[in-house]
């Protein structure tokens, strides 16, 4: 399956920042949770580490596209406003190793 972007400019944006974390690099992102929040099975999204090799694109997405095409029954385009509109799914997920 290929997806592409359209619309991204590669100009650098501005990082927010991410309270409690451990900040390794600010443009581009790199962040990791404390070693405190690791007392939990589950790391909260808001802490779950981030880490970008590129730099933040600036986006418009009044006019941002997903195209979604190859091996797929359906290509299909996507706006960001019709990608907001679909229903949200979490999920836990843990590995499936042997002693965990």
């Amino acid at each position: 399956m290929l997806m592409a972007l359209s619309g991204l400019s590669a100009i650098g944006a501005e990082t927010q920042k991410r309270s409690d974390m451990r900040v390794l690099s600010k443009n581009p992102e790199d962040y990791e949770m404390p070693l405190e929040g690791f007392r939990d099975w589950i790391t909260p999204v808001d802490r779950f580490f981030v880490r970008s090799h590129h730099y933040t694109p600036k986006v418009d997405l009044a006019s941002w596209k997903l195209h979604v095409a190859g091996k797929v029954a359906t290509p299909l385009t996507l706006t960001m406003d019709e990608l907001k509109k679909m229903p949200a799914v979490e999920m836990v997920a843990v590995p499936d190793w042997p002693g965990v």
